[in-house]
C-alpha cells in the first residue's frame, strides 16, 4: 500500500499530470513529509496537527488531529485532493 501511495505522489509532483492547480490537504505527518520531499509543498493548503516536520509545515493552516477531524475544517480550505493515512 505504501508503494502505491509513493508512486501516486510521484505523479502528483509532476506538473504535467494535471492542468488544474492542486489544493492538497495532508492528513498525517508522514504524508506531509513525503509531499515536501517530492517538492510539491506549494500545493499544500492545510495539514493536521501531527504535521510539524519540516519546519515550514508548522505554518500551514491546521484542520485538527488526524483521528478527530471535522469535514467543515477541511472543506473550508477548498481542497481538490485530501491525502490521509
Amino acid at each position: 500500500m505504501r508503494y502505491i501511495l509513493i508512486i501516486f505522489l510521484i505523479f502528483l509532483a509532476d506538473n504535467s499530470f494535471s492542468k488544474e492547480t492542486k489544493r492538497i490537504v495532508s492528513i498525517g505527518g508522514s504524508i506531509t513529509e513525503i509531499i515536501y520531499a517530492l517538492g510539491a509543498q506549494e500545493n499544500i493548503v492545510g495539514s493536521d496537527t501531527t504535521s510539524y516536520y519540516p519546519k515550514e509545515a508548522e505554518k500551514l493552516p491546521k484542520v485538527g488531529y488526524q483521528r478527530a477531524l471535522s469535514a467543515e475544517g477541511i472543506l473550508s480550505l477548498k481542497p481538490n485532493l485530501i491525502i490521509i493515512t
